[in-house]
């Protein structure tokens, strides 16, 4: 893929009420929507990390299959795992597949 086709960066975030957890991850759309129902408590979820990334529904569909073993429940999409711990994990596979695509 040459420089000019690059995929255009999207971000994705981490958010939660603390940083040690649970965490999930969200697109801009599901904090538009999270921060809409959240607004006015008093332990609303806020955005912990925030990462600008080539494929993002890639990225969190990967990041959320090596938490699977963290999952709060069966088939949630929260994590009790701390929200660096995530932060650092999206931005390394992030690095991988951005890097993959500019070779293509």
């Amino acid at each position: 893929m040459s420089t000019t086709q690059l995929k255009a960066m999207e971000t994705i975030y981490v958010v939660g009420r603390n940083d040690q957890g649970p965490v999930r991850i969200c697109s801009a759309a599901d904090v538009a929507r999270l921060k809409s129902l959240g607004s006015g408590k008093p332990n609303a979820l806020k955005i912990l990390y925030e990462s600008d990334v080539c494929s993002p529904d890639f990225v969190a569909a990967i990041v959320e299959l090596r938490l699977c073993d963290f999952s709060t429940k069966p088939n949630s999409k929260y994590f009790d795992v701390a929200a660096i711990e995530v932060y650092k994990l999206i931005n390394s596979l992030a690095q991988r597949f951005c890097e993959a695509d500019s070779e293509e």
